[in-house]
């Protein structure tokens, strides 16, 4: 029987639900970030807030078996790092432009990681809910119907290609409130998918695979990198 109830174990571990959810919202010269997974042994949500009157805030919770708290706070961090950055200028502003150009390319290569995995699980997500509400005013009536124009542009073609990947569980409310009288800049985005456990697990193991196998593709290179670097360096 022992054999029975690891098999029934593993479907419900395969099978059991993961909820994602994000809100950003923005407005006023303020902003939050809310992330949150529930899984089904943990939960786990990340806070990050700015604009208030009491600083950055950036607040980590995660929840072990749903009962046990582990909560870090790295506001005091974030806002001494943030205050210790100073303006840019000279070396520090190339180390900035260098440090962006390594986040760049390590984000591409991050999405080569990642294709398998996304083309595995995109199709096996469930959106439960999409919504975006905006108001937007540029303090001109004709600047703020071109970016009015402008924003449905880029929205347009972004939800049909969701609306054709994803599995929605009802249609995306979005609304874009044009301001004519003066400037304004609000954001409220929500969003909430699922899908099952068993499958984050397998793109997991096959962003892995990808990853192995672009190491092993791209030694040769990086050796060759390597053996300059020694010469030009002797």
């Amino acid at each position: 029987m022992t054999w029975a109830y690891g098999l029934i174990g593993l479907a419900l571990g395969y099978f059991w639900p993961v909820f994602w959810t994000v809100r950003v919202r923005a407005g006023q010269g303020s902003g939050d970030l809310n992330v949150s997974v529930t899984a089904m042994l943990i939960r786990a949500r990340l806070s990050a807030a700015a604009g208030g009157p009491g600083g950055p805030v950036l607040v980590v919770e995660l929840r072990l078996l749903h009962v046990i708290p582990v909560r870090k706070n790295l506001s005091a961090s974030l806002a001494r790092a943030l205050a210790g950055a100073g303006p840019p200028r000279g070396e520090a502003l190339w180390g900035i432009i260098t440090a962006l150009g390594k986040g760049a390319q390590g984000g591409r290569q991050a999405w080569a990681v990642f294709r398998p995995a996304r083309r595995f699980l995109l199709p096996r997500l469930r959106v439960d809910h999409l919504s975006l509400k905006s108001r937007l005013g540029l303090g001109d009536a004709a600047a703020t119907a071109l970016a009015y124009g402008w924003a449905w542009v880029a929205l347009g073609p972004a939800l049909g290609y969701a609306w054709h990947r994803l599995a929605f569980a009802r249609p995306p409310e979005i609304r874009l409130e044009p301001v004519c009288n003066r400037r304004a800049l609000e954001l409220d985005f929500r969003l909430a998918v699922r899908h099952r456990q068993g499958d984050g697990w397998i793109a997991f193991i096959l962003s892995g695979w990808e990853w192995a196998r672009l190491r092993l593709t791209t030694w040769p290179r990086r050796r060759r990198s390597a053996g300059r670097g020694v010469a030009s360096g002797g």
